[in-house]
């Protein structure tokens, strides 16, 4: 449900095609408020952002470093998209570190599965070089009731909070929307979305609050996801 591999995707997909294209606009982002030189995209999945990055111009003679504690996902990334200048790690987002530091971070939709997101952006904070870039995005409208995988919901408001606490300040940011329908969540045809959480009514049982968020979500933003990519400078 969470990996994303643009070669299995399916191309007559809505679905499919429409997640992919969240995703590589995110990079896209990346790209154009980032900065060349040594470069990290941490929680890399299969390194098709990674391999984005360094062939972007503005990149050509940086190095970049994609990190992943899956195994699996790291093994796929450096044969599909193996380069001289990308190095695939394999290895925990909360725990990687690196005496060098970094000029950009990268870490696209990972903030949101994690049970302590500060201590995250605290260790983002000393991997990068001082008046370096972060590039973070997360779902800002509810998503730990539909999918099992995510740990944390965010508000505009609290993802933006939890920089500026941590010593970063705003440079840019990015909104995107994804609609989706009541029947494409009941009786999903796409893979991806049939392994949604189950029995979602047990879990709004033992967590209400989520149940208030998810309403109050529907009667402010109606049937649309919404993610917040933003671009912060370490000051």
């Amino acid at each position: 449900m969470e990996r994303i591999i643009p070669d299995q995707l399916d191309v007559q997909d809505s679905f499919d095609q429409a997640t992919l294209q969240l995703h590589t606009e995110r990079y896209q982002f990346a790209i154009q408020n980032g900065q060349a030189g040594n470069v990290l995209d941490i929680a890399c999945g299969t390194g098709y952002g990674s391999y984005q990055i360094i062939q972007a111009d503005k990149f050509l003679n940086s190095l970049v470093t994609g990190v992943d504690i899956d195994e699996e996902a790291i093994t796929y990334a450096k044969k599909r998209y193996g380069h001289p200048s990308i190095r695939f790690v394999c290895a925990d987002a909360l725990l990687f570190t690196d005496q060098k530091g970094y000029d950009t971070i990268v870490s696209l939709e990972t903030i949101e599965h994690l049970k302590d997101p500060l201590s995250f952006v605290k260790n983002l904070y000393t991997l990068l070089k001082n008046d370096a870039v972060l590039i973070v995005s997360a779902p800002v409208t509810p998503s730990t009731d539909g999918n099992p995988h995510h740990l944390t919901d965010f508000s505009p408001a609290g993802f933006k909070r939890l920089f500026e606490i941590s010593g970063f300040t705003l440079k840019s940011e990015l909104i995107q929307v994804q609609p989706y329908s009541l029947k494409s969540i009941l009786y999903p045809k796409n893979k991806r979305l049939s392994q949604t959480r189950q029995h979602i009514g047990r879990y709004y049982l033992r967590h209400p609050m989520i149940f208030f968020n998810r309403i109050r979500s529907l009667l402010t933003d109606g049937f649309n996801n919404k993610y917040m990519t933003l671009a912060l400078r370490k000051s």
